[in-house]
């Protein structure tokens, strides 16, 4: 064979393997970027759960009065109603199974529109096990439906490879760097089945991010969660605890109120997180926590409903965190809720309070 014939094949092969590429990159980016996949399938998946998130952060972040981060404890646990009724805006960035990772990204991400208030929002973070103990929630799905820029992943690369690498993800995390929808892969049964996934990732959200776990109970006495006994600093993840430093140091240059919200599903009293709170507290000298104590809070079997605070127990959880942060009606409520959600048909108790 001549050395020209053997030239042109791999030529073709180059060729080939060019197109072959940028088919995948196309359908990658119409998957992710463009969002086909949910435009396609349905929003009801943690990814769309997300998105939403984000879709409301950008119209609260610049008048909301207080912002909250965490779990599911947090975007169930924590009702809109008592805030809206005493003219407070408030912003409910809680996600399924999310943790300090996902606190940390998505207050970097609204930090620019918060830097610009002359007034600082009270920013509350939620403490839960299950995000801080080796063996626990990795938020890898949470990472990779709210950063979606690859050069906002290379930026920090190393500690991202780091913590997915301390839950057995570093392999996927980096092949989701550079082809992100490959996270899809994850829905290829029920995608390969004709199933879709419609309205909402566990419950529907209200206007400011919470979603209300039906006002039902499993049991009538007794106590809401459980006693947790714990460990030394040196088992929480060392990811974990960088990224709730990475948070509360954010919070500290906006000059914020920092409530720490303790999941009263895991936690009794405050006692229990002593090691933490104390290490946060030697972090953050000049940060005056305030910490939401469950025996403060005084939830039963009563306010529960599969692990979670019910509508009851949420509203308890509200009214609580703004006696602790000692929260106020805001003059301008009725102008801020206009801006924050414009096309939201509020209910009547609502409509008097946005009243001016």
């Amino acid at each position: 064979m001549s050395s020209s014939s053997i030239s042109n094949s791999n030529l073709r092969f180059v060729g080939a393997l060019i197109v072959g590429l940028g088919v995948v990159l196309s359908a990658d980016h119409w998957l992710y970027a463009r969002q086909g996949f949910l435009r396609l399938f349905g929003p009801g998946t943690q990814e769309g759960q997300v998105l939403h998130k984000v879709e409301i952060a950008d119209r609260f972040a610049p008048v909301a009065d207080v912002i909250m981060f965490g779990s599911s404890m947090t975007r169930s646990g924590i009702s809109s109603q008592p805030f809206l009724e005493q003219h407070i805006v408030p912003l409910n960035l809680g996600v399924s199974g999310g943790g300090p990772l996902f606190a940390y990204k998505a207050l970097a991400r609204i930090e620019p529109l918060l830097a610009k208030r002359s007034h600082p929002p009270t920013l509350v973070l939620e403490i839960i096990p299950h995000a801080f103990l080796p063996g626990g929630w990795d938020e890898y799905p949470h990472f990779i439906s709210l950063e979606r820029s690859r050069f906002a992943v290379l930026r920090d690369f190393p500690s991202l490879l780091w913590h997915f690498r301390e839950s057995g993800l570093g392999s996927r995390f980096f092949n989701g760097w550079w082809l992100p929808s490959s996270y899809y892969r994850a829905f290829r049964e029920q995608v390969f089945t004709g199933r879709f996934f419609p309205g909402s990732f566990f419950f529907e959200e209200d206007i400011a991010g919470y979603a209300a776990v039906p006002n039902m109970a499993r049991g009538s006495s007794g106590p809401f969660g459980s006693r947790f006994a714990e460990p030394a600093l040196s088992v929480y993840k060392r990811s974990a605890l960088e990224y709730a430093v990475r948070w509360l140091k954010i919070a500290a240059g906006l000059n914020a109120k920092v409530v720490i919200h303790l999941a009263p599903s895991n936690f009794s009293s405050a006692d229990e997180a002593k090691n933490l709170l104390a290490f946060f507290r030697t972090q953050f000298p000049l940060i005056n926590f305030i910490v939401l104590d469950p025996r403060d809070i005084g939830l039963t079997a009563r306010e529960a409903f599969d692990a979670h605070p019910n509508e009851s127990g949420a509203r308890m959880i509200a009214l609580n965190l703004i006696r602790a942060a000692a929260l106020r009606p805001n003059p301008r409520f009725g102008e801020a809720m206009a801006q924050a959600a414009p096309s939201a048909r509020l209910p009547p108790t609502e409509l008097a309070a946005a009243s001016p």
